[in-house]
């Protein structure tokens, strides 16, 4: 019966000390793949400008207003298109792209 315990308290040791150092070695290689894709990634910057002017109507600010959103839609409509040029196997060791605003 002592050593049924025994077998069964190494046994036990023994997967609590792999499954150990099989979580340590998956978090240094995915430490190191964040840092080098975090290191990779490619930064764009998007500005919009707007001319301030201090006397408009209300026609033109809602004017104005719709063509800043249309410019919007279409930037994000153009965003959207972005992970469907990546093919299955870059997507598949790299991830999808990410954006960030």
């Amino acid at each position: 019966m002592e050593t049924i315990i025994l077998i069964a308290l190494f046994f036990s040791a023994f997967l609590t000390l792999l499954s150990g150092v099989w979580l340590f070695v998956l978090n240094v290689f995915l430490f190191k793949f964040y840092v080098s894709r975090a290191l990779n990634e490619n930064i764009d910057i998007v500005k919009i400008s707007r001319p301030a002017k201090k006397e408009e109507t209300e026609e033109k600010t809602q004017q104005r207003m719709r063509e800043e959103v249309a410019v919007m839609e279409h930037f994000l409509s153009s965003l959207s298109d972005i992970p469907s040029r990546f093919n299955f196997i870059k997507r598949f060791l790299y991830g999808n792209p990410q954006i960030t605003f």
